[in-house]
């Protein structure tokens, strides 16, 4: 199953000037996402395949599904008419998608990658303690360093996916037992993405470990998709009850909303659902504020996200902060109240910044970046496969089409700084780690009789 990236220009072209119905465009880039998805998902992770499916879902799917059966919402609807929207919308999509899968000429191509099982545990449980520790750590660090033991709190379920490609007699419990922190942080605090996304991302790696078929590939997403369309069943009602003070347990909520409403999935789900996963409205609404109320920023927000990312809060006492909360109210006069978090995501920031042909450059260059920074981490991984088993950590704020550039810049830069300190600093100098990288097959060609005899000559 392969995808031509040929398809994504034309559908470019097309959605830009409204061509073709956006309906047809809509499934066509929906089905070259999902065809990408599943033909690389056991060559390496597949993160960026997984934003770009993200992408076409919260920035084509959902808009396309709200402009069609649900646009009736006093607030979380489409502000613009359709052909406005989509003309912005498919193009910045498909540019994001070639942008994250050109080919950059950097060192060795990534697919393929093999690499030993057995000196895998040590380094995972050492991972999962040190996670663990930084996470009851973060609760008592002030500012930046609760950040950086945030940071390190992830790497437990770095250590779990070690922990999976290991010998190890008893790495199910252990693996069971780190990722409970994701369970326990969603039943707390009713907060459900950070499970999904680690989720997502460390369950790509069980396809590095042999082919699978299309079916099972399929599967996979199909269940994805159903992790999301419960968790959208229950939240409200789950965190209704958090508000309340009731004593409620996540599983018992969830078993009781499915199996007491007969109409459980009905439209009353179907709106909440394509509402939660349309990131359009809030970008429709940034087109119908700007420039007709508000000027553009001219780059302005990208300026400050890049300079918040790289200089503290001590040197830049201007720094914004990262709930998005401040340009959602600016460029869409939306109304935000105080501790709400919400973005205008990539797309919404370009527009915002410089319009629609400047969006465009936004988002190629926005893929651009990340398929960067995920070959530097594939190349690196040849030396050492920590680098590889790290790369959810990089991805876990930028692979969302709903996140503003400050948090994305902020956790690309400090996660990457955070990585490669550690690399140097520690796991390169310890005998505790394995200092063989992944392998690509490219490096295990067989070599001709004619590289034999000029190496002989």
């Amino acid at each position: 199953m392969h995808a031509n990236p040929f398809l994504l220009v034309i559908c470019a072209a097309a959605g830009s000037v409204q061509l073709l119905p956006n309906a047809i465009l809509a499934v066509v880039v929906f089905f070259y996402a999902v065809a990408r998805y599943a033909h690389e998902m056991d060559h390496r992770p597949a993160i960026l395949e997984m934003a770009s499916l993200i992408a076409v879902i919260q920035l084509i799917v959902a808009p396309l599904l709200m402009y069609v059966a649900f646009n009736e919402h006093y607030r979380y609807r489409m502000y613009v008419p359709e052909d406005v929207y989509f003309a912005l919308a498919i193009p910045a999509v498909c540019l994001f998608i070639l942008g994250t899968e050109w080919k950059y000429r950097i060192g060795l191509a990534y697919p393929n990658m093999k690499f030993a099982h057995h000196n895998n545990s040590r380094p995972g449980l050492i991972l999962v303690a040190l996670g663990i520790t930084a996470s009851f750590a973060s609760r008592y660090a002030p500012g930046q360093l609760g950040f950086l033991f945030y940071l390190l709190s992830q790497f437990r379920y770095v250590g779990a996916i070690y922990l999976y490609f290991s010998d190890y007699r008893y790495r199910w419990p252990v693996i069971a037992f780190a990722c409970s922190a994701l369970y326990v942080t969603a039943s707390r605090y009713g907060m459900f993405h950070e499970i999904l996304l680690w989720f997502s991302m460390a369950t790509s790696y069980i396809f590095l470990q042999k082919p699978r078929s299309l079916q099972q590939k399929l599967g996979y997403l199909a269940v994805l998709f159903a992790a999301v369309s419960i968790i959208q069943l229950v939240k409200s009602q789950y965190r209704s009850e958090i508000q309340s003070g009731a004593q409620s347990s996540l599983f018992v909520t969830t078993v009781g909303v499915i199996t007491s409403q007969e109409d459980a999935f009905g439209r009353d789900w179907q709106e909440s659902m394509v509402i939660r996963l349309n990131q359009g409205w809030l970008v429709s609404k940034v087109m119908d504020t700007v420039p007709s109320k508000v000027a553009f920023a001219n780059g302005e927000t990208l300026f400050d996200a890049a300079l918040a990312s790289v200089l503290p809060r001590v040197l830049n006492p201007r720094k914004a902060t990262a709930s998005g909360r401040d340009n959602v109210n600016k460029y869409t006069g939306l109304a935000l109240s105080r501790g709400t978090s919400m973005g205008l995501g990539p797309l919404g920031e370009g527009y915002a910044n410089f319009g629609v042909a400047g969006a465009l450059v936004v988002m190629f260059l926005f893929g651009s970046g990340l398929n960067l920074i995920y070959r530097f981490l594939c190349q690196a991984s040849f030396k050492n496969s920590f680098f590889l088993f790290s790369i959810p950590v990089v991805f876990l704020q930028a692979i969302k089409m709903e996140t503003e550039f400050l948090t994305i810049f902020n956790h690309l830069t400090k996660s990457s700084l955070v990585i490669c300190g550690m690399y140097f600093l520690w796991v390169s100098r310890s005998p505790l780690f394995p200092t063989a990288g992944v392998r690509s097959l490219e490096r295990l060609r067989p070599v001709s009789t004619d590289q034999l005899r000029r190496v002989a000559d």
